[in-house]
């Protein structure tokens, strides 16, 4: 029987009984259906129904019942579904966006009714056809005796029960039970969709970028916790939509909010960084997140996009040596653009506080403490140098170029080959570069803790340090060792044309400021 039947916990007697009035509530629908069909063909005179219960049915104006038994339907949630579907239909709603609200209906004669004839277990479906009362009480009092007009949306729902309570027709409440009395009626309930104002704001999105090879990038967007479904932007450092070439993923999860996920693989001109927006049309709400590469792989090797550059370039200083920290074997030139080392100690230089004392380097005229900032410098053919950023606490009178921990960061190039990362932490990182770097971008962002090296005539992204900014920091330079074969030629700063950006001025060095 349970594999040809819906469960129940009646005997065969009762079950049939059921059975029956099932059928009969569905037939009776059928024919109201076929009969209000034919009606509104036949020119609006009404058609009696062939049955001996047409008369019960008095005059048919709608093809669905008044009242619709929920205890009658097989899948009683296909029937609430169908409402919902409706109501977001005939509104242009989602019907994600649409719930009900309950509204127990007051005693009225369809209920009076029911009630009676469920004592007397007959005829229960056709309750649900009744007309309602043409003519109802003018008496507020007496009103309530009168059937309810059919709703325009929603439905009146018949044949539900309480369990362990009972329903107070007189004040509209819920209280307990009558002794003795586990399982209680309820009148009728109107089943009304309405649209769902409420919603949720979720995570701030989570970004991951890792490197799948060489020259290939996975870009993940992550953001849980949404209602109603949220929009998604999802563009590269270009402003490029990358949604068509991405895989999104929509689920429900905790608590039946949306959670979403963007996936992006790009090989070949591979975006510095990408931006997550993801966005609550109800309440318009923006969670939003960026994300760049070389923050993620600070050691990744990749070519940067041309609008991406400009961006990076359009934060160029001018810089220029300072004399006053050279150490006394370097030879600057007049302009400041130039240092190299010298084949003797310069005569006439003063052993200052200010200057490198051990180790053959230079700090520029102009320190940062905020900010972003691009410089470049003109390597050539040089087989040794050092490059990057120094602290204006670094020990001038003790060896720090290639030193970790020294108070610097920096690039440093050891031969033909052999390029080496140089930060606080030892030991000194391998840095894999071709022999054809001759022009090196530095670009600091100060704020974000972020110093990064590129190869600016392939716009090649070399290395990043992540770094804690706490003081003033000055761009620092180490010609390498004079060697009149490999290594002669000075390091250059190239003098760049930039406008100075709103709300910076230059801070010129002065040790101990």
């Amino acid at each position: 029987m349970q594999q040809h039947s819906y469960e129940s916990c009646k005997p065969l007697a009762s079950w049939i009984d059921d059975l029956a009035e099932r059928v009969n509530f569905f037939r009776t629908w059928s024919r109201q259906f076929t009969a209000t069909a034919q009606k509104r063909i036949s020119s609006g005179k009404t058609l009696k129904l062939p049955s001996k219960k047409a008369s019960e049915l008095q005059e048919i104006d709608r093809p669905e019942p008044y009242s619709f038994w929920l205890s009658a339907f097989f899948f009683p949630q296909g029937l609430l579904t169908a409402l919902l579907q409706k109501h977001a239909r005939k509104n242009s709603l989602s019907v994600d966006n649409v719930t009900f609200e309950f509204h127990v209906q007051p005693f009225t004669k369809l209920t009076t009714e029911f009630f009676s004839v469920r004592k007397h277990k007959s005829n229960i479906w056709l309750q649900a056809f009744k007309h309602p009362d043409p003519d109802p009480d003018p008496d507020p009092e007496r009103a309530r005796t009168h059937d309810p007009a059919p709703p325009d949306s929603g439905a009146f729902l018949l044949g539900l029960y309480l369990d362990g309570a009972c329903w107070d027709h007189g004040n509209q409440v819920l209280q307990d039970s009558s002794v003795g009395q586990r399982y209680s009626e309820m009148p009728e309930i109107l089943f009304l969709p309405v649209q769902l104002l409420l919603s949720a704001v979720g995570t701030k999105p989570s970004l991951s970028i890792r490197q799948l090879s060489t020259n290939s990038f996975e870009y993940t967007c992550q953001s849980e916790g949404w209602f109603p479904e949220p929009d998604v932007v999802w563009k590269d450092s270009d402003g490029r939509n990358l949604l068509p070439q991405s895989t999104v993923a929509r689920g429900r999860g905790k608590q039946q909010l949306y959670d979403v996920k963007v996936q992006y693989q790009a090989t070949g001109d591979i975006p510095s960084a990408v931006t997550c927006i993801i966005h609550n049309s109800l309440n318009n709400v923006k969670e939003v997140a960026t994300g760049r590469v070389n923050d993620f792989l600070p050691r990744a090797q990749f070519r940067v996009s041309e609008a991406e550059w400009s961006r990076i370039q359009s934060y160029a200083v001018p810089l220029t040596l300072d004399p006053d920290t050279a150490n006394p074997w370097l030879v600057l030139t007049e302009s400041g653009t130039s240092v190299q080392d010298g084949e003797a100690r310069q005569a006439g230089v003063l052993d200052n506080p200010e200057r490198f004392q051990v180790s053959h380097c230079v700090l520029a005229s102009r320190g940062f403490s905020s900010g972003q900032h691009y410089w470049e410098v003109e390597v050539g053919r040089k087989e040794a140098w050092d490059l990057g950023l120094a602290t204006q606490s670094v020990n001038r009178k003790a060896k720090v170029r290639g030193v970790p921990n020294a108070g610097h960061w920096s690039l440093s190039r050891l031969g033909r080959t052999e390029y080496q990362a140089v930060d606080w932490s030892p030991p000194p990182q391998p840095v894999e570069l071709g022999p054809e770097l001759t022009v090196v971008g530095v670009y600091l962002r100060y704020g974000q803790g972020r110093l990064s090296f590129f190869d600016a005539e392939r716009r090649l992204h070399l290395h990043t340090f992540v770094a804690n900014f706490s003081e003033r920091v000055y761009p620092f330079f180490c010609p390498g060792p004079y060697d009149w074969q490999t290594n002669a030629e000075p390091l250059h700063l190239p003098y760049p044309t930039p406008r100075e950006r709103p709300g910076e001025s230059l801070d010129m060095h002065l040790f101990g400021e």
